[in-house]
């Protein structure tokens, strides 16, 4: 029997510590819908002062035209009334009954929260009724020791999440999470200010039948749901027989050692009211109708058949841990944890590569802006330095012309040294000029100005030997170059034989670049 699993020891649902204060996990409004047994079920919530407060539910029955196994007309009949009632959010926590599951309380050999998946799944699947290939597990640990960790494994078969799946998708919303009818149950009556600290039942009329919880703290000490036939959910002739069955069999089963001292009943108020008298006669304690819980603050047209719904979502904006059969644990993928480091590592290679190109990029640029402005300056700096070059040159041309300073008085001196006794030679005209061919510029030498002194000498000698004498002299000298100017003739005025003599004679200057004569 899937539904009829009993836990003989303390499963916290609602934490890992029962003590663990509340802490808010969500802000925006969430959904829980249960539509088993022909009836949809539904409730919209938000979080509200640590607790969550309920803005509209819905308790309907199913349209006779619409099959069970019709998951599309169905979801789209559920989303059009989730419409009509004013529902917004769409993020759905889907409930499922007890009947589809199976639970069970391990302890595992470990405290390495990686190696639990895996564990829980190989201990689990040996005592599976269904194919274990074919069933979704998932777990949350209760208690953890020095070198054992105590879970709570529940598997349920992959046809409940696929049909769960298609009428979500068929009603517009989204799958947030698919856990147990139960839980919810368990949390209310452990959250409840007079349960603390001690066991608690409460049976669940909501589910085709009951769903029988002992809780205490929110932990679930027992827990199993029992079917009725079809019409008669709401009949204390067929309730209350079967009511007390499942107390007196679970008596027996585990030796009474709960103490339980009071219990409440989950229904439609009406029929809550109406059946927790002869309940509480039938168990042999107070059992009484729950019309409010100090968490959860429910609007006036509340549908109180609506409540463990209210304590799956109060479980969830608390942040308590849950069975979530939509996204189980699963063990860590070694290979994937693997990858994620070569990738990390690849990324902060390709990171640092992408850093460096950019600086590199940037200073490319920087040096692009910079050789630009360099030459810019440059290309006028060339300019500047072509025109103190040609500046430069005609100063050391000017230089080198300068540099040409015949000593006329030498020269003088030196043509007179020449001349024979006065009685024998008259001058009549001496006359010396600088003459220059043009400057020369050798790299190394830099500007040569090579001129000549010209030399005019005329006058009259005493007779031709002695002109023929004086030719001789000046002809003999290496750096004298004579020319006459005209023909020698007879007839002078003061003497016999006149002259005119033309002498050239070099002046070399070489000036090296820069000045330097």
């Amino acid at each position: 029997d899937l539904g009829d699993v009993g836990l003989p020891t303390e499963v916290d649902i609602g934490s890992m510590h029962a003590e663990r204060k509340p802490r808010l996990m969500a802000t925006r409004n969430f959904i829980a819908i249960d539509f088993s047994h022909r009836r949809l079920r539904a409730i919209e919530a938000v979080a509200h002062r640590g607790g969550i407060k309920i803005l509209r539910s819905l308790s309907d029955e199913v349209p006779e035209g619409i099959t069970q196994d019709d998951s599309s007309a169905l979801g789209r009949w559920i989303g059009r009334r989730l419409r009509e009632s004013g529902v917004r959010a769409d993020n759905v926590i889907f409930s499922v009954n007890r009947e589809h599951a199976v639970t069970r309380r391990l302890t595992l050999p470990t405290t390495n929260s990686d190696e639990l998946p895996s564990m829980v799944e190989l201990s689990l699947k040996r005592d599976l009724p269904i194919d274990s290939d074919q069933a979704v597990i998932d777990f949350i640990e209760v208690e953890r020791q020095e070198t054992t960790t105590d879970v709570l494994a529940c598997a349920i078969p992959r046809d409940v999440l696929v049909r769960v799946s298609d009428v979500a998708e068929a009603a517009g919303v989204t799958v947030a999470a698919i856990s147990l009818r139960c839980f919810g149950t368990a949390k209310l009556l452990g959250s409840l200010p007079e349960n603390q600290g001690r066991n608690a039942l409460a049976i669940d009329l909501g589910a085709g039948g009951f769903e029988f919880v002992i809780a205490n703290d929110e932990s679930i000490g027992f827990a199993r749901g029992v079917e009725v036939l079809p019409g008669s959910e709401e009949s204390e002739e067929v309730l209350v027989p079967e009511i007390r069955r499942t107390w007196i069999s679970h008596t027996l089963a585990d030796g009474s050692n709960e103490q339980i001292e009071s219990g409440v009943l989950l229904a439609t108020s009406d029929v809550a009211h109406r059946l927790e008298l002869d309940v509480s006669r039938a168990l042999g304690l107070e059992v009484v109708a729950l019309d409010a819980h100090p968490m959860v603050q429910v609007p006036a047209d509340f549908d109180s058949d609506t409540w463990p719904l209210a304590g799956l979502l109060l479980t969830r904006f608390q942040g308590s841990a849950a069975i979530n059969f939509a996204a189980p644990r699963k063990a860590p993928d070694l290979q994937a944890r693997r990858r994620q480091r070569v990738l990390i590592l690849l990324g902060l290679v390709l990171v640092a590569a992408f850093g460096g190109w950019t600086l590199g990029n940037k200073s490319l640029s920087s040096a692009r802006v910079s050789n630009a402005e360099l030459a810019a300056k440059a290309k006028i700096a060339l300019k500047e330095y072509h025109r103190n070059r040609r500046d430069g040159f005609r100063l050391e041309h000017l230089e080198a012309w300068a540099a040409i300073d015949p000593d006329w008085l030498s020269h003088v001196e030196s043509i007179r040294s020449f001349i024979p006794d006065p009685s024998l030679v008259v001058l009549d005209d001496l006359s010396l000029a600088l003459v220059t061919g043009g400057i020369d510029h050798e790299k190394r030498a830099g500007f040569t100005e090579v001129g000549e002194v010209r030399m005019e000498i005329a006058g009259e000698s005493i007779d031709r030997a002695t002109i023929d004498g004086l030719r001789a002299q000046l002809v003999a000298e290496e750096n004298i170059r004579l020319k006459s100017n005209g023909s020698e003739k007879s007839g002078g005025r003061r003497l016999q034989v006149p002259f005119d003599f033309q002498l050239r004679t070099d002046v070399e200057s070489a000036t090296e670049s820069g000045g330097g004569s």
